[in-house]
């Protein structure tokens, strides 16, 4: 009974983005009504302390195209579930938190397994969403703690572009080191259950309404002065909110400086973006970073380009393709919805 009440939470509060659940995700829906049932169980609710003595329930891992609505998905679950019992991280968030916090307890004992619980304190689901592991470190990082997260009683629910076993990139240098990645793909299948969600259609591109005038090609000053004239609200001065691509993609920005930086502006003018080449690994990494961090925040963007959207990356060689296909794939996606919405109306698909 509990299944069932929390499958039908979860698809009223997925509608209420004015989204009908497709086929795939309705029967994903059962899944995670089942899984919030679990994990919402009264006697753990009651007495927490018997999750140490109760063996943790299997986790969920949703991954498919970009626009398919895991993330919806998964959010809608953590909003029908009670108070403090889930806690949703975007994945280069959660490790951003995880370094800063390990950081302060330098010196302590344990600061690993302390820093880990931490992030979490008292919520019993932990939700990562855009999980991948590019970087050798950061792939032991994420077997390490979320290993402890289920010996502790914690499910996972997670979500990805990626398949499961495809969580790193299809290059030479990855594939010579496998054996560092894959002690976490083993953890994710014992803990999580693997399902696709796949109606084959990008629903951000489907619901924008279309790339307005809000993308602008080419890079030039009429187009520059066109930018920032479809700046209505005068509420905060111009010059705060345009920022040139080589200032903001070409430094050493972290994805948690995008972050800051998304969460504090009303919108975002980004002037200058060109075409990316075969060399431009860095910045295009860091462009995926900025474009992420303003999803996040529901960030209204005004971009002025060297190219359209739909051919902005051809020209980046078979070697970004292999390593950043995926989130390419994703960064477009999110782009077509940025320049399209006014305000804060951005379905968290």
């Amino acid at each position: 009974m509990r299944d069932q009440f929390y499958s039908k939470a979860i698809h009223a509060s997925f509608k209420l983005s004015g989204l009908l659940p497709d086929v795939c995700q309705m029967a994903v829906m059962d899944r995670l009504g089942q899984l919030a049932a679990e994990v919402c169980a009264p006697e753990i609710r009651r007495f927490p302390w018997l999750i140490s003595r109760r063996r943790v329930g299997r986790g969920i891992f949703l991954w498919g195209g970009v626009g398919r609505g895991k993330s919806q998905l998964l959010d809608a679950m953590a909003e029908v579930m009670p108070e403090g019992m889930a806690v949703r991280y975007h994945q280069h968030v959660f490790l951003d938190d995880f370094h800063r916090v390990v950081s302060m307890a330098s010196g302590e004992e344990d600061r690993f397994r302390k820093a880990v619980l931490s992030l979490v304190g008292s919520a019993r689901l932990l939700v990562l969403d855009e999980f991948h592991a590019y970087d050798i470190a950061d792939a032991l990082i994420l077997e390490r703690a979320l290993g402890i997260l289920s010996d502790q009683g914690v499910c996972l629910a997670l979500t990805a572009n990626h398949c499961p076993w495809e969580l790193w990139p299809k290059t030479a240098f990855h594939a010579q080191q496998a054996r560092h990645f894959d002690p976490l793909a083993d953890l994710l299948r014992r803990h999580c259950d693997f399902v696709e969600v796949d109606h084959g259609l990008d629903y951000r591109d489907s619901n924008s309404r279309g790339v307005t005038a809000r993308w602008l090609v080419p890079d030039s000053p009429e187009n520059r002065s066109l930018a920032m004239s479809l700046v209505k609200n005068a509420e905060f001065p111009l010059s705060e909110v345009r920022f040139e691509f080589g200032d903001m993609c070409g430094g050493l920005f972290r994805h948690a400086d995008y972050e800051i930086l998304c969460r504090r502006l009303p919108l975002l003018v980004l002037n200058g973006l060109p075409a990316p080449g075969p060399d431009d690994g860095d910045a295009l990494r860091r462009l995926v970073w900025l474009i992420d961090a303003a999803w996040e925040a529901a960030l209204p963007m005004t971009v002025v380009a060297e190219a359209e959207l739909d051919c902005l990356f051809e020209g980046i060689g078979s070697g970004l393709e292999l390593l950043l296909g995926n989130d390419l794939k994703r960064t477009v996606s999110r782009l077509r919805a940025l320049v399209s919405i006014e305000g804060n109306d951005i379905a968290s698909i």
